[in-house]
């Protein structure tokens, strides 16, 4: 009886404290009903001594063990977070403060970004690696819509939905890919200069004022279209050529004969911002493969 309830007792330490304690009594009780059934004085009081003794170290570790799982719970946990600060700009933040040692991914509810030296680096296209595996960076964010092939120092590897097909074997442009990575080519190099096109940023994507109005940043322009707004109840019905003026009549149609809908007037309505800008950086690209020479 006593082992059984010692070694049940020592389960509950690990999880309460105070029944810890009520079950020691229930062992010096268990103890000193043996005692009386053997109906010895001598063995009585041998007995209740070492009872007490037991008791009172096993009662020192369980109150150990609880001081040192309360620490535990307690200590300190080292928090992370991606997020805009008041210039614009991403950062990566460990326990408040701008980790500007670390590079690598990280996640915020947009997704997974490419931070270099605590800032998310919008310039990088190529493979990063976290504790999940090999990923695919397309413009400082992970591509999961990429398949094909990438470069890094440590090969060139094929990405199948913006990750390492390390399960894949086979052949992809013309060369061969074991588990994931090519094998038996040599690169022919050809450096590819800046190419420049419209870069646009939706109004979703626009930075606001205090007030709500939307800021037009450095070297942007504003972009406007033609919206069909109704006369009565203000509703856009977006350009015409979407079929706005068709979704009015209709609009109109649904509308009270004589107190309805019966007019709309044409608007200039912000859509977003857009500039020239390098929209293919500068790189050298395997003439064979095709594959981009990254990081």
């Amino acid at each position: 009886m006593y082992v059984i309830i010692t070694h049940t007792y020592v389960s509950f330490v690990i999880n309460n404290n105070i029944e810890f304690v009520l079950l020691s009594f229930l062992v010096c009780a268990n103890l000193l009903l043996y005692g009386l059934c053997e109906r010895s004085t001598f063995h009585m009081k041998k007995l209740l001594k070492n009872t007490i003794a037991a008791v009172a170290v096993i009662l020192g570790i369980g109150l150990g063990l609880g001081i040192g799982q309360k620490n535990y719970v307690q200590a300190a946990q080292d928090t992370y977070s991606l997020s805009m600060a008041e210039d614009n700009k991403w950062y990566y933040y460990k326990n408040g403060v701008v980790d500007t040692g670390y590079t690598g991914l990280a996640y915020n509810d947009y997704g997974w970004f490419y931070v270099k030296d605590g800032t998310i680096d919008w310039g990088y296209t190529g493979l990063a690696y976290n504790e999940n595996g090999w990923f695919y960076v397309n413009g400082g964010i992970l591509d999961w819509s990429y398949t094909g092939l990438a470069y890094n120092a440590y090969g060139t590897w094929y990405i199948v939905n913006g990750t390492v097909a390390f399960d894949y074997t086979g052949s992809v442009n013309n060369v061969n890919v074991v588990n994931g990575q090519v094998v038996g080519h040599e690169h022919n190099w050809v450096h590819r200069e800046d190419i420049y096109g419209e870069k646009f940023v939706s109004k979703d994507n626009m930075k606001r004022y205090d007030d709500g109005t939307y800021i037009i940043d450095d070297g942007y322009e504003a972009v406007y279209e033609s919206h069909i707004i109704c006369g009565n109840c203000k509703i856009d019905f977006g350009k015409e050529e979407d079929g706005a003026e068709e979704a009015w009549v209709e609009h109109v149609l649904e509308s009270p004969l004589y107190t309805g809908c019966q007019n709309y007037f044409v608007e200039e309505i912000l859509v977003g911002e857009k500039c020239t800008a390098v929209v293919t950086p500068a790189h050298d690209e395997c003439a064979d493969c095709g594959v981009i020479k990254g990081e």
